[in-house]
């Protein structure tokens, strides 16, 4: 059997608040639950002012007339309150954890290497592994396409790629990847990483260092208002700067999500 002392904890609350306000919670042997000649006291003084507060102010009669309907709004008002967190926490957290996971297995990788590939080419291309291979600008590698960020919010066709890929799985060259300053690769070939991922094939890409020199045929395509890059990472910021402010502002080095896929 339980015992449900939430109406005596309420009870008990009036007169204890007004204990405090009156300093009788100073005398010895005080309590709100017990009643004594110092609670009878105060009984006496405190109710009858109520009573005429009540009486000739709007305010307060209002207040008492409709004191259990308040006190109902209250408690409706916080479940809602607490309802909304709770909503919040769980449409967050998958993401949150997803892109957690992602970089702790790429450093986890790092700190074993650098290297998770079986084997390379005679080219140098990763023919089996994750993250990636070779140091400097221009290593090769066939990384998971969930562990890359993307540089832009939104891409538009494709539906296209996704089929064929789907079909014939990756062609074409690979796309270019940079590490950026926390470890983690951002792309700038949007479209390719959102296609492989829905088709579910890893992407093989070229990986360039933050500061690494950005191809002089290059630098006309990234260039904006903002300045003109030199670096793969200038690069990879200033398409981030182009991008509308929400995102920009939430995601410096690229965001896992891909906000809008057409």
């Amino acid at each position: 059997m339980t015992c449900d002392v939430s109406r005596l904890e309420l009870l008990v609350e009036g007169p204890s608040t007004r204990g405090v306000i009156n300093g009788i919670d100073e005398v010895p042997g005080w309590d709100a639950r017990i009643l004594n000649e110092e609670m009878l006291e105060m009984v006496r003084r405190e109710y009858p002012e109520t009573a005429e507060r009540i009486e000739t102010k709007s305010y307060y009669r209002w207040q008492e007339e409709n004191k259990k309907t308040l006190s109902v709004l209250g408690q409706m008002a916080t479940e809602v309150a607490y309802g909304l967190m709770f909503y919040e926490c769980m449409i967050a957290e998958k993401p949150y954890l997803e892109r957690i996971e992602r970089e702790r297995a790429y450093r986890a990788t790092k700190e074993a290497g650098g290297e998770t590939a079986k084997g390379s080419g005679e080219n140098g291309n990763v023919e089996t592994g994750g993250t990636a291979t070779g140091e400097g600008e221009g290593g090769t590698a066939i990384i998971n396409p969930n562990e890359i960020r993307y540089s832009q919010s939104s891409v538009n066709g494709s539906s296209e790629i996704i089929d064929s890929m789907k079909q014939n799985g990756w062609k074409g060259d690979p796309i270019d990847v940079v590490e950026m300053p926390d470890g983690v690769y951002t792309t700038i070939d949007n479209t390719r990483v959102v296609s492989a991922r829905e088709a579910g094939i890893d992407v093989q890409a070229t990986t360039h260092n933050y500061n690494d020199p950005l191809p002089i045929e290059y630098v006309e395509r990234f260039t904006t208002k903002q300045g003109v890059p030199t670096t793969w990472g200038a690069a990879i910021e200033l398409r981030i700067g182009k991008q509308k402010t929400s995102f920009r502002n939430a995601n410096p080095f690229g965001s896992f999500e891909m906000e809008n896929i057409k």
